[in-house]
């Protein structure tokens, strides 16, 4: 039986290439809870925030006190794309962001 009706459920992720898997869609430890913590960045890109706020949060972020109030940025490969924004990380510069062209 499904434990969070409703939800949109998220993939395993990890923090790092090479760290284990987790599943945000689980209670998450108080330890991976300060890791995620840390890891935090501020965007105020307009669009990207109007988007993550209507994203679904992961139940192991909402139901954890100290993620409560995160968004997570999930990214594959790299990157993910917001309609016609693409967001990226990158080693040197930090969050990017590109308008993509309609085609």
């Amino acid at each position: 039986m499904d434990k969070h009706p409703g939800k949109v459920f998220y993939r395993l992720t990890r923090l790092f290439p090479g760290d284990p898997a987790f599943d945000p869609n689980t209670e998450i430890g108080d330890e991976l809870a300060h890791r995620i913590f840390r890891r935090q960045v501020r965007l105020s890109r307009r669009d990207l925030v109007l988007a993550l706020v209507e994203q679904p949060v992961a139940f192991g972020f909402e139901s954890h006190p100290l993620l409560h109030n995160l968004k997570p940025l999930l990214l594959r490969d790299g990157k993910v794309d917001f309609g016609k924004l693409r967001v990226r990380l990158d080693a040197e510069l930090g969050i990017t962001y590109e308008t993509m062209e309609e085609p």
